[in-house]
């Protein structure tokens, strides 16, 4: 394998995401490089719309740098996580048992409507400094209403005895004796 130094980066979008590619003149004999350098993914591609809570779990296809990947909710940066599974709201690993979890995205605080869910990360790939994001762009429905108010109370043992008295039981005599 030959390598080149890299003298234009080229950035496509696309509906894969973003993705960093190196051109400029190469070699004689050697093999362009068309792949991207960095690619990242999100378990929200392809959805149009979001589910109430979902497992938001990014993957990259090279280590990422710190802080790791950082997930946005319109643009704003909520969670950072260096550890793999890169996911949202947990950092995929128990450090006392050393099981993996997952964190989940919850949408009921989002107001109802179209929103942008990004993923991005930095790494160091052939060499050289790059990045990636993708982006979802998904609908986020109205939470459910809670439920309605029951008409009756809810009949329990303590509601139908006598309430318990209060104060001291039996009585208490005391004499006074004079001397």
């Amino acid at each position: 394998m030959v390598l080149r130094r890299c003298v234009l980066t080229l950035v496509v979008a696309g509906s894969s995401g973003v993705a960093i590619l190196c051109g400029g003149p190469a070699a004689a004999g050697a093999p362009q490089r068309s792949e991207p350098l960095l690619t990242i993914r999100s378990s929200l591609d392809g959805k149009a719309v979001l589910p109430h809570r979902i497992r938001w779990v990014a993957s990259a296809s090279a280590p990422v740098l710190f802080p790791g990947v950082e997930f946005l909710i319109d643009g704003k940066l909520l969670f950072a996580n260096r550890l793999v599974p890169y996911t949202f709201g947990d950092d995929g690993r128990d450090e006392d048992s050393g099981t993996r979890r997952t964190g989940y995205l919850v949408t009921t605080w989002l107001r109802p409507g179209t929103h942008r869910f990004t993923v991005r990360g930095k790494a160091i790939v052939a060499g050289g400094r790059t990045s990636a994001e993708k982006t979802v762009t998904a609908r986020v429905v109205a939470p459910p209403s809670p439920p309605a108010p029951r008409r009756r109370p809810i009949r329990t043992a303590c509601t139908e005895a006598s309430p318990p008295s209060r104060g001291r039981t039996g009585s208490r005599s005391t004499s006074a004796t004079s001397a």
